[in-house]
């Protein structure tokens, strides 16, 4: 019974898992977005572009598969 519970709350808390809850909502977002900005790389430049964007209130989507970077695009609610 105990490794049961164990096994459940480690799913449920894992990263795995918190990802693809995450994934699934920002899915959702993606399919309401029309004409929207794709920038590809959230480094200096796209940093850059990004903030621009949003302070003109435009719609845009930052595609990064540095990990460390997504958490600090996080930091500044790009992601």
């Amino acid at each position: 019974m105990w490794w049961i519970l164990w096994s459940l709350l480690d799913v449920l808390f894992e990263s795995e898992f918190t990802n693809y809850i995450i994934n699934i909502k920002l899915n959702k977002r993606l399919k309401k977005m029309k004409n929207h900005f794709i920038i590809v790389g959230g480094g200096r430049v796209g940093d850059g572009v990004a903030n621009r964007l949003s302070l003109e209130k435009k719609q845009f989507v930052i595609i990064e598969k540095d990990q460390e970077r997504i958490k600090a695009l996080k930091k500044e609610k790009f992601v």
